[in-house]
Parts: C-alpha cells; sequence; structure tokens
C-alpha cells in the first residue's frame, strides 16, 4: 500500500504556470503542477535558472506563461 500527503495547487488548465509574472519586477513563477511538482523539480530548475539569468531555455516554456489565462478569457 502506498499512501501521501501535501498541497495540490492546480491551474484552471491544469498546466503548470513557469517565468516571469508581467508588471511585477523580478516576481517569477514555477507553480501549478498538479501533485507531479516534486518529479519534475530538477528539470524545472534548470529551466527557470536559464530564464530569470535571461538565456534561452533547454526547452521552451511560453506555453506555460502565466498571461496565457488572460489571453483565453479574452477570446
Amino acid at each position: 500500500m502506498r499512501q501521501w500527503a501535501g498541497l495540490y495547487d492546480l491551474t484552471p488548465d491544469k498546466q503548470q504556470i513557469l517565468g516571469s509574472v508581467p508588471g511585477v519586477e523580478g516576481f517569477h513563477l514555477a507553480a501549478g503542477f498538479s501533485g507531479h511538482g516534486f518529479m519534475i523539480a530538477p528539470m524545472t530548475g534548470k529551466l527557470m535558472a536559464e530564464h530569470i539569468l535571461g538565456e534561452k531555455t533547454s526547452l521552451p516554456i511560453s506555453m506555460f506563461d502565466f498571461t496565457r489565462f488572460a489571453r483565453v478569457n479574452s477570446m
């Protein structure tokens, strides 16, 4: 038998938020992993470090940006 407990954060589209928050300098998000954050934390850390340093990320993260919720709601 297996059991665990912890915070289970969800976004409206059940996908993580990665990147900067427009209009709030220095505020970056890596949240909303629907319980899978621990499993993908090493790559998330690498991607966020690259993003914060202004480097090209190893994998694209633009589809996980915070503003996607405003874009969907404005359509």
